[in-house]
């Protein structure tokens, strides 16, 4: 019978290695193109660090995530400089609370026509912020001397919630999903690696949850007082008891009545932690204090800015640490009764 020559299936086979190889690359092209880093990524801006870490956490090599505010400089006070102006002019998408904490961001917004390109997270049904507390928030004057609106906006309304909701994981969970659709609908060749970021992210933050229930398990009914009212959040999802504010921090230092009101309470509510923040002056919580034979301790409820979701988990963990030990502690000199 006919026999081919050896040479004939070197080429055969050789034929179908090539072929095999081919159908495998073009596969695997198919398989990672939404992966791949665009070739311009996406300029993001966020206002404040925690906005900042989960947005990157969810755009992941196809964004590049400037922050608006470094340090600890206060959002509710935040000048902008010519720089800022450059990025936010830049900006694919900016990623802000809402005029209720960057009011400073309204007008500019506006100006740049940006406002299509804004996502405010505190806007989402999903988040749902929270009323400010009466007579404790930092824009509340008083009934003779409500709020006045940001500007562009048609009432006080949005200034009328506490736009703090970062200090709830469950509700930063929800900022990620909001993040994700943001990027989808402006990226959507990145479709895959945002769903598969944001994913991630969503059980680093169930896991954080989790962790800060247990940690504040111990001391949920300590009573404490905070310098300003940032905290409703953290006292609602974790049970906490924070019994009086210190000041409505854009009004200025608070009255002699008000502080013999508060520390009137403060003793009777047997008080042992009082709690400041980097970007206020230490010198008024620390004194009142030391009147009351409390502990004082100063919490960053913002962290730096980074490129994961890394930095918003280790400023919640450093926040809830430090909170946690000072509310552990009874005041000095007297008998809590708790």
């Amino acid at each position: 019978r006919c026999r081919q020559k050896p040479g004939v299936h070197r080429r055969l086979r050789t034929r179908l290695i090539i072929g095999v190889w081919a159908a495998a690359l073009s596969a695997g092209k198919a398989a990672t193109a939404g992966d791949a880093a665009p070739a311009t990524p996406l300029a993001l801006v966020a206002s404040i660090a925690p906005f900042q870490s989960l947005a990157a956490s969810v755009a992941g090599d196809r964004a590049v995530t400037a922050l608006l505010i470094q340090g600890t400089r206060s959002a509710h006070s935040y000048a902008l400089r010519p720089s800022d102006m450059t990025l936010l002019e830049r900006a694919d998408l900016v990623i802000w609370g809402g005029p209720a904490l960057e009011t400073f961001l309204v007008k500019p917004l506006a100006t740049l026509g940006k406002a299509d390109r804004a996502l405010a997270l505190a806007a989402d049904p999903a988040i749902a912020p929270l009323p400010r507390r009466a007579g404790r928030t930092d824009h509340d004057h008083g009934p003779d001397h409500p709020p006045e609106p940001a500007p562009g906006q048609a009432g006080a309304d949005a200034l009328g919630r506490d736009p703090h909701f970062w200090l709830d994981p469950t509700l930063a969970g929800r900022a990620v999903a909001r993040i994700r659709d943001a990027l989808i609908a402006a990226d959507p060749a990145g479709e895959a690696i945002y769903r598969r970021n944001a994913a991630a992210a969503d059980t680093s933050l169930q896991a954080l949850d989790a962790e800060l229930r247990a940690r504040f398990a111990p001391v949920r009914a300590r009573p404490f007082v905070v310098y300003h009212d940032a905290y409703q959040y953290l006292e609602r999802r974790y049970g906490l008891n924070a019994v009086g504010t210190i000041t409505n921090a854009s009004a200025g230092a608070p009255s002699a009545k008000r502080l013999r009101a508060l520390s009137g309470d403060a003793v009777s509510d047997g008080v042992g932690c009082v709690v400041s923040e980097p970007q206020f002056s230490e010198a008024l919580p620390a004194a009142l204090a030391a009147d009351w034979g409390a502990a004082i301790r100063i919490l960053d409820p913002i962290g730096p800015g980074g490129t994961s979701i890394a930095p918003y988990v280790t400023t919640m963990r450093r926040l809830a640490d430090a909170l946690a030990a000072c509310l552990a502690l009874r005041p000095a000199g007297r008998d809590a009764g708790r």
